[in-house]
């Protein structure tokens, strides 16, 4: 991808993403966890052997230029992003309890995520209708918030494996 590509203990990673400020790869299938060897190349130069943490289950929710709102969308596929109205103006919007929603994120281990991961919303259980792979690495998550929950900011967690995703991640509501 644009000549950029990386090594996992020796083994070729999948580059998914690549910015001047961020590289994102998929290890590969071997199931790995631990400190590993990793070699970034661009164009032609690789860097020095570095170590990073590896983990077969490191759960993650993606949120919007690495801020604290996931990326997520109303179903059935509406063209907006959720969030608060200042986020990008005239394109996100907040979702109302009840609404289904589609989550994204990474690092959940085997294709399956049987069974499926548990969602909390303001620290209130939420119904997850579908979880699954959508892309290399990228699972899709069809929640549905649940009643309850104040006007705006709610953080939300999943926890797959006995791993919770990221502190910090926020979705907002407006009833």
């Amino acid at each position: 991808m644009d000549g950029v590509s990386a090594t996992v203990n020796g083994n070729s990673a999948y580059v998914f993403y690549n910015s001047p400020a961020l590289l994102v790869v998929l290890t590969p299938p071997a199931t790995m966890s631990g400190p590993v060897n990793v070699v970034v190349t661009n164009n032609g130069a690789s860097s020095a052997s570095f170590t990073a943490q590896a983990a077969t289950i490191s759960p993650s929710l993606f949120v919007f230029h690495g801020g604290s709102y996931v990326v997520s969308s109303p179903l059935p596929g509406a063209a907006a992003a959720l969030g608060p109205l200042t986020l990008f103006p005239g394109s996100t919007m907040a979702v109302k309890p009840g609404e289904l929603v589609a989550l994204y994120g990474n690092g959940f281990g085997p294709a399956s995520t049987s069974p499926t991961p548990a969602i909390a919303i303001g620290g209130i259980a939420a119904t997850v209708q579908f979880a699954g792979l959508v892309l290399p690495g990228v699972y899709e998550f069809n929640v549905v918030v649940p009643s309850g929950l104040a006007d705006g900011d709610q953080p939300i967690t999943a926890t797959y494996g006995g791993v919770s995703t990221q502190p910090g991640a926020l979705i907002t509501i407006q009833n």
